[in-house]
């Protein structure tokens, strides 16, 4: 939640400082470590059809809601009242379009759930289904890769279609889960502060020609950093841990809000006499406001309703 803020907060930016590429680059990694919490937590359990019809009408419920608030924010106080303009990009944010293109997510979360009875059923039924899938997937991943840095490839699919991606960091997710209690290497957050420096020279020295940092998914620097914070992360994880439980409620309004937000922001607050610090000011405020913002909206019983799926 936290790296999305980071990835996103150029949003209504207008700086070439280099401490806004270093908070991009550093916070990269949101949308695979997002898959990868998904993988974590779904596989290994027994999902039918049923399961998926609900979760994939409770994500269209949400778009349709939070469609309302985009309508209201980028049409309505412009003049344009047909609510035809809200469904249209109900449907177009779902590939990556329209005013709420930042959740094609959503739609690539659908196309997941819809295979995830037959992942599970496989992973559950054969062993050597997950290795061997994984396996596939980092060769898939490489080529990729390379088919960016010659041609752009995955510039020209929408992130939703981007499916091998989604699937790969889904099934890291789910070795995880099957090896973290056997994984006897501590790993600290000197490892990661490297690993983090490593990821952004790496993109510095690449960037020219891969361009966008959604490419970046299938390189081996993007996995192992990925991998690294994630078994990180899940070591230092208590059973009922109060924190998490309170602020993983908060994903879904941060996310739906923060665009909003930032343009709101940007557009009354110049910090940018403070240079290089600028970035790094509005990332910190920011977040905090947000957090406060959506704890106390969460609280409003309404909005419970709307933003769990």
């Amino acid at each position: 939640m936290i790296m999305v803020l980071g990835l996103h907060q150029q949003f209504g930016r207008h700086d070439n400082c280099c401490s806004t590429q270093v908070i991009a680059s550093i916070s990269g990694i949101a949308i695979p470590l997002f898959f990868m919490v998904n993988g974590y937590l779904m596989t290994f359990r027994k999902l039918d059809y049923h399961y998926v019809v609900n979760k994939i009408y409770r994500i269209l419920r949400f778009i349709f809601f939070i469609g309302i608030l985009y309508w209201l924010f980028f049409h309505v106080r412009k003049g344009e009242l047909s609510p035809i303009t809200m469904l249209k990009n109900d449907v177009l944010s779902l590939i990556q379009l329209g005013d709420m293109s930042i959740f094609w997510f959503f739609g690539a979360m659908m196309i997941l759930y819809a295979l995830m009875p037959i992942i599970n059923k496989m992973t559950n039924t054969y062993k050597g289904y997950l290795p061997s899938m994984l396996l596939s997937l980092i060769v898939i991943q490489f080529i990729i890769f390379i088919l960016n840095i010659k041609w752009k490839f995955e510039g020209d699919v929408i992130q939703t279609f981007r499916v091998w991606n989604w699937i790969y960091y889904f099934l890291i997710g789910a070795v995880i889960k099957r090896i973290h209690e056997k994984i006897k290497i501590r790993i600290n957050f000197v490892s990661i502060l490297i690993l983090a420096i490593v990821y952004i020279w790496f993109i510095r020295v690449t960037y020219n020609t891969v361009e966008v940092r959604d490419r970046y998914f299938g390189a081996v620097t993007c996995t192992v950093y990925s991998v690294v914070l994630f078994i990180f992360i899940v070591q230092r994880i208590k059973q009922n841990n109060n924190i998490i439980k309170n602020v993983s409620n908060l994903f879904l309004p941060i996310y739906s809000l923060h665009p909003l937000y930032f343009m709101v922001y940007y557009h009354f607050v110049d910090t940018t006499f403070m240079g290089e610090l600028s970035p790094i000011f509005d990332f910190t405020i920011n977040t905090v406001v947000l957090i406060f913002i959506c704890y106390w909206l969460m609280k409003v019983p309404c909005m419970n309703n709307i933003f769990r799926i």
